[in-house]
């Protein structure tokens, strides 16, 4: 999926708080991408 990566959904699983972090705010970044593509196609 473009927006929720496996590889993504592993750092923020990841044993390193630091990847985790980064993973975390790249997460939110893409979430927030998603919603605003959605919306444009579905709008609400």
């Amino acid at each position: 999926m473009k927006y929720y990566k496996s590889s993504l959904w592993s750092a923020i699983n990841s044993g390193d708080p630091e990847v985790q972090k980064r993973a975390d705010a790249e997460w939110r970044v893409n979430d927030q991408q998603y919603w605003t593509e959605y919306l444009k196609h579905f709008g609400l």
